[in-house]
């Protein structure tokens, strides 16, 4: 395999400072042929479209001509592209940056260097990004410690507090609460609550509702502010169960926003209820809303907001999880409907 050298004259140019050992070994290694004066112009593809040569020039002589090779690397070249520092950092007469040995400090306070442009030396990816690593360590210290680090929190939203109903008070219901039961519960939190809503299917006679129960209530217990759980005996509201599609117990379904993000059967274990819990428990942002994407578990459905569909006209659907995602455009906005809303089922309305 022959490698093509990029204007080669230049590394045994007496002006330019080289590792003559590192020279002698490339030019005397029989695998590696080096072309003097030589610059690449072209790649030579077949019929294939693959690359199957290079066309290249000599330098002094204009003369062209093709090498057979299946590959090309560029050597990209060891000039910094510092210019634009010159009289403002102090450089080395390679033009790369100086800083402190062990640090990302420059020459001039408040400004620190990372990458290939102040390594001379080892010039790899892995290098670059631990000093990109030390830079902005660097920069946050020196800003701390001169009172210029501003730190910007996310306001926590407040659950909107609404008078209990009558029927609240009969029903027991209180939405400030976590835990619930039954099928008012869950039509009250389905169209009031703006957490996550995790409902379980459960029946008497079910050994391993039993086991699971326990579990689950120990996972809503350490999202209590993020997450609300409603608890469904399946015996006690078979409509609520016939519904949902569900088939047998033990069983758990997620919503949120009126959409239902996922089912899971049967038992599971403690870290995958926790996973998705984590993962879907904060509210989406305005903007994600407006931008024309919306996203329901690991499955994301994206539309251009300048396209233009009837309103209703169903553009795109994904079944996952026991959910029919049918992702609509109305004023600009992406909207979603889950699958018993796309059946117009009764049980949450």
């Amino acid at each position: 395999m022959e490698n093509v050298g990029l204007r080669e004259p230049h590394i045994l140019n007496s002006v330019m400072k080289v590792d003559y050992g590192e020279c002698f070994r490339v030019y005397n290694n029989p695998n590696i042929t080096v072309h003097f004066n030589t610059e690449t112009l072209d790649i030579v593809s077949n019929t294939k479209g693959q690359m199957s040569g290079i066309l290249v020039r000599k330098v002094d002589t204009g003369e062209e001509s093709v090498l057979e090779a299946k590959g090309l690397f560029y050597g990209i070249g060891h000039s910094p592209n510092s210019q634009f520092l010159e009289g403002q950092i102090e450089l080395d007469s390679s033009g790369y940056v100086l800083v402190e040995e062990g640090t990302a400090k420059t020459s001039v306070e408040g400004v620190f260097a990372a990458g290939d442009v102040q390594d001379h030396e080892w010039r790899q990816a892995i290098t670059a990004a631990g000093s990109g690593c030390i830079a902005a360590l660097s920069v946050e210290r020196y800003l701390t410690s001169n009172n210029l680090l501003v730190e910007f929190h996310q306001p926590k939203t407040e659950e909107v507090k609404k008078d209990l109903t009558d029927r609240d008070v009969h029903e027991g219901f209180d939405i400030t609460l976590t835990k619930h039961k039954g099928q008012y519960a869950l039509r009250k939190l389905y169209h009031e609550s703006p957490r996550l809503i995790c409902v379980l299917y459960t029946a008497p006679t079910c050994g391993p509702c039993r086991t699971l129960k326990p579990i689950l209530s120990k996972v809503i217990d350490e999202y209590d502010q993020n997450v609300h759980f409603v608890e469904i005996d399946i015996e006690e509201d078979p409509e609520i169960a016939e519904a949902a599609g569900i088939m047998g117990t033990p069983c758990v379904q997620f919503f949120k926003n009126k959409e239902m993000l996922r089912t899971v059967s049967g038992v599971k274990m403690k870290k995958e209820y926790k996973e998705f819990i984590e993962a879907n428990k904060r509210q989406p942002s305005k903007a994600a809303l407006t931008s024309g994407s919306l996203a329901s578990d690991s499955c994301a459905l994206r539309v251009a907001p300048r396209q233009v569909f009837s309103q209703g006209r169903r553009n795109r659907s994904s079944r996952r999880g026991g959910a029919l995602l049918s992702l609509y455009l109305k004023g600009g906005a992406a909207m979603s409907l889950s699958w018993g809303q796309c059946l117009n089922k009764p049980y949450l309305r």
